[in-house]
């Protein structure tokens, strides 16, 4: 009986949903001929249905109202008369997407953005790269003429010094040996500290390779396979340990910069009276991350975010692994055990050595809260009073211990709403997982059974709800 009575209750939702479907088709249809009929002017249209009645319907069906497409754009005015079938329809211009464009409210990496000046995009602009290939240069090269002896026996173009992608091009005329023109291939880098200036190209290509995953060696058989004259291991080292030193030094002025926009935003939008270099408590969000999965993992990073315009203000990595110590050392321990103790000693004391960290894996994310919480005052002038974590209590327990702004100033912890709904959506799975195992059916098809459709909506709703809640407060 109930599956009859289910099987009825689910035969009219159809056919309802049916009748729904073929009402809005025939609206359509008669929207699209009003549009047609604006361009010719006024009309009475005849509403004609898609589909035939059936024979109830016929008897108890009412005369189908005219539509009325006025003149003027007048707001329809509602009828007195119950027996006045006729409708009024306003026409409406069609909407532009431009308009909702326009009208639509900036992401949150373009307010991200916004805050910070726009970049000169002239010297991205005027870089122009390609692979050429030398020997179509020579042919273009051969066809013209020299500008001392005006012969036509053509030019001819030598390449006698190459430094890495850097190739020099002399141009010399065949008939006079007049040499017309010599420069390299790329710039040289005006604003680098080393002597001599390194090539342009050179330092953009080591650039790209370490962005794509590439080490030298690999770069190298990249450039054998392409046919290119590619830059040596060790000039690529040489590039990469100045690239790296370069980008700490930028890197350490982007975060300058962000924390003084934060001060920035937070005195502008809170009112704060409160000087240039006084000190400012804000709440921050903070989590760390790791190069590979299950805590072996031997680089590990932190950040901390500003929660009201969400910009990076610092970040720190720490590593448990030099490369240098475990290819080099590694074959100086095998080889000479007796140089490898001042082998190394010599690596700590260069500052080649990459590793800044001794422990595991999982306490990497601690130590990091230590440094950044430890320098904020020092650098930015910033207290993080406020840390929203993801459910971790570790960082923020060690916080505790340190006090790294006094005994004075309390830091307190606030749970990510994401993370408190995602730990509910993990918790109901594992309850019908487990039930599963007894025996216990949750989940499944049918109507009241815990799908992973229903804990998908259960946990969002569970979001929304701390949202609202938050809101109200407010």
């Amino acid at each position: 009986m109930l599956r009859k009575k289910r099987r009825a209750e689910q035969l009219t939702e159809a056919r309802a949903m049916q009748e729904r479907r073929r009402a809005w088709t025939s609206q359509r249809e008669s929207d699209r001929e009003l549009n047609a009929s604006t361009s010719q002017g006024p009309s009475v249209l005849q509403h004609e249905p898609h589909h035939q009645p059936r024979p109830e319907q016929q008897r108890h069906s009412e005369p189908e109202p005219e539509l009325t497409v006025p003149q003027t754009l007048e707001e329809p005015q509602p009828s007195t008369s119950r027996g006045d079938t006729s409708l009024v329809i306003p026409y409406h211009p069609p909407r532009t997407p431009s308009s909702s464009e326009e009208d639509a409210e900036p992401t949150r990496s373009e307010k991200k953005l916004a805050l910070f000046p726009e970049p000169h995009a002239d010297d991205v602009a005027n870089i122009k790269r390609t692979i050429v290939d030398l020997t179509q240069i020579e042919e273009i090269v051969a066809d013209l003429r020299c500008h001392h002896c005006l012969s036509d026996n053509g030019l001819a173009m030598e390449t006698p010094i190459r430094f890495g992608f850097a190739i020099k091009l002399v141009i010399i005329c065949r008939n006079c040996g007049e040499t017309l023109s010599s420069k390299f291939t790329s710039a040289r880098n005006l604003n680098s500290v080393s002597t001599p200036k390194p090539f342009v190209i050179n330092e953009a290509a080591t650039m790209s390779s370490l962005l794509a995953g590439m080490g030298p060696y690999s770069f190298r058989n990249f450039c054998e396979y392409m046919e290119l004259p590619g830059v040596h291991p060790k000039t690529f080292n040489k590039i990469a340990k100045r690239l790296y030193s370069q980008n700490e030094v930028l890197g350490e002025e982007v975060f300058t910069q962000a924390a003084g926009l934060v001060r920035q935003e937070h005195i502008r939008q809170y009112h704060l009276a409160v000087e240039e270099n006084s000190l400012l408590d804000i709440a921050v969000s903070y989590d760390g991350s790791w190069l590979t999965r299950g805590h072996k993992s031997l680089i590990g990073i932190g950040c901390v975010i500003d929660v009201l315009t969400g910009l990076i203000i610092d970040g720190h990595v720490l590593s448990l692994y030099c490369h240098i110590w475990a290819r080099t050392g590694a074959w100086i321990k095998r080889e000479t055990p007796q140089r490898y103790d001042r082998w190394f000693q010599e690596h700590l004391d260069s500052g080649d050595c990459t590793v800044n960290f001794a422990g595991s894996s999982g306490m990497m994310e601690v130590r990091i809260a230590e440094v950044l919480w430890g320098r904020s005052i020092q650098r930015y002038n910033l207290r993080y009073t406020t840390i929203v974590s993801d459910g971790d209590s570790k960082s923020f327990n060690r916080l505790l211990e340190l006090q790294p702004y006094g005994s004075d100033v309390l830091i307190t912890k606030e749970d990510c709403i994401n993370h408190v709904g995602k730990r509910l959506g993990a918790a109901l799975r594992n309850l019908v997982a487990d039930c599963s195992k007894r025996g216990i059916t949750f989940g499944g098809r049918g109507y009241g059974r815990l799908t992973a459709e229903t804990i998908r909506k259960l946990q969002i709703y569970y979001t929304r709800g701390f949202e609202v809640m938050g809101q109200q407060r407010r």
